[in-house]
């Protein structure tokens, strides 16, 4: 139920910022795609904004956003590590989340923290782009689906990716860098397109390999209510058939 819970709001994000896209059919492809992301920017932007401080079109803006989510990540990770709080999420994340909030609020708008943020931001824009083509390979995977549907949607999918690419090409002309980065996703749909059998049995093997220990686990404990039950009733042959069992099928000694 958590992860439909996401899913959803997931979704529902991702409707609300294409609807103007949506509607703006005519746009070039590179049009359409520096929509989306200045779009996308300012329903970020309008988020955080009132959390970490800021102005209406604040350059140092997405920095702090960036250094917001560096910080999140350090205290949490540095926190699971001790036992202040035990098993207590809610304090541990609300901890992390204020510090978070802190750190970029009142941090100081010198060049050397500029220059500490922006290589991050670069690294999750560049993991933002291939985001999509890498979970929809996920999806059609995990679900699992057809080979043909897979194909389908693998396929389109980048058939998208290929026009946009294509037009920008042409629009725009031959640019190594930024075209090479922009086929990335392109790349990644082809591998997955070419090695459809090989990830698909990965994913068989992970999904057996998950049922296998599950079967595991309950047998586990059936054996272990059985063991407790005999020494309840003071039956010591079969506490001892038990433990036996337990000890050369499973590992356990009890």
């Amino acid at each position: 139920m958590e992860k439909k819970g996401v899913l959803i709001i997931g979704l529902s994000i991702l409707f609300l910022l294409s609807i103007n896209l949506i509607l703006a059919q005519y746009y070039a492809p590179e049009q359409f795609i520096e929509g989306f992301i200045e779009r996308t920017k300012d329903a970020i932007e309008s988020i955080f904004r009132p959390i970490i401080g800021g102005e209406t079109g604040d350059e140092f803006l997405l920095p702090k956003i960036g250094f917001f989510f560096l910080t999140f990540i350090l205290v949490i990770t540095a926190l699971r590590n001790t036992d202040i709080f035990g098993s207590n999420n809610a304090a541990l994340y609300i901890t992390s989340i204020i510090v978070s909030i802190l750190s970029a609020r009142f941090i100081p708008e010198v060049g050397i923290i500029r220059a500490m943020i922006l290589p991050y931001i670069s690294l999750f824009t560049a993991i933002g782009y291939l985001s999509v083509p890498i979970l929809t390979v996920f999806f059609v995977h995990y679900r699992p689906l057809t080979r043909p549907l897979r194909w389908a949607i693998i396929g389109g999918l980048g058939i998208i990716y290929t026009i946009y690419w294509a037009g920008s090409l042409y629009i725009q002309g031959w640019d190594f860098s930024a075209d090479v980065f922009a086929a990335l996703p392109f790349l990644v749909l082809f591998l997955a397109f070419a090695f459809d059998g090989w990830i698909e049995t990965r994913f068989e093997n992970q999904r057996f390999s998950g049922v296998a220990q599950e079967t595991r686990r309950r047998a586990v404990q059936d054996w272990m209510q059985q063991y407790r039950l005999a020494v309840e009733n003071g039956d010591e042959r079969r506490a001892r058939e038990v433990r036996r069992i337990l000890r050369r099928r499973f590992g356990i000694n009890v």
